[in-house]
């Protein structure tokens, strides 16, 4: 079984550090992708149980899981076949579009759901460069206030600042690991 996971996870490239950032990708990769097949199944669930299995928002998260679902594969074949640092890339890229579509604009600005965008900020200085925390931490937060502003909302600063002060520290350990 060991062997199994060591020959999904592990890519063989001369690098060292390109082989560490690959292999955390494809362990993101997976527990992404065991994350969507809960969600497709919670949302399956749930929704025959209701009777709410056709309603347009039921449609859009059943649509959203097919593409995350899809996008995993391709990134995953990326990682492997081809570029660590474009799958990576396009991982964080998928991620943060999926995230911008999970909540309404008001929890996303300003509610419960705004912490997610943190979350591409601390990975992508993982399996990116340490400073790619701040390019995240940009988009976040221009994702942010866009959404505050497309609902005539104040932007959240104090969300936006919270943002690249985890991309501070996201950008520190990194290159505390490179380094060792």
């Amino acid at each position: 079984m060991k062997k199994f996971f060591d020959s999904f996870l592990n890519v063989s490239v001369p690098d060292p550090d390109d082989a560490r950032r690959r292999r955390v990708l494809n362990i993101l990769l997976l527990g992404t992708l065991l994350a969507t097949v809960v969600g497709f199944l919670a949302i399956v669930v749930g929704s025959a149980t209701s009777n709410e299995l056709n309603l347009p928002e039921t449609q859009i998260l059943l649509g959203g899981t097919l593409i995350t679902t899809l996008g995993i594969m391709g990134i995953y074949q990326i990682n492997k076949r081809w570029s660590g640092r474009w799958a990576a890339l396009l991982f964080l890229l998928l991620l943060t579009l999926i995230f911008t579509f999970t909540d309404s604009p008001d929890q996303l600005s300003n509610g419960r759901s705004l912490f997610i965008f943190t979350l591409p900020i601390a990975i992508s200085s993982l399996i990116l460069i340490p400073e790619a925390s701040f390019l995240f931490a940009l988009l976040g937060g221009s994702i942010v206030a866009g959404l505050a502003l497309s609902i005539d909302q104040p932007i959240n600063f104090f969300a936006i600042i919270g943002f690249f002060m985890l991309a501070l520290v996201s950008w520190l350990s990194a290159r505390s690991l490179e380094t060792a």
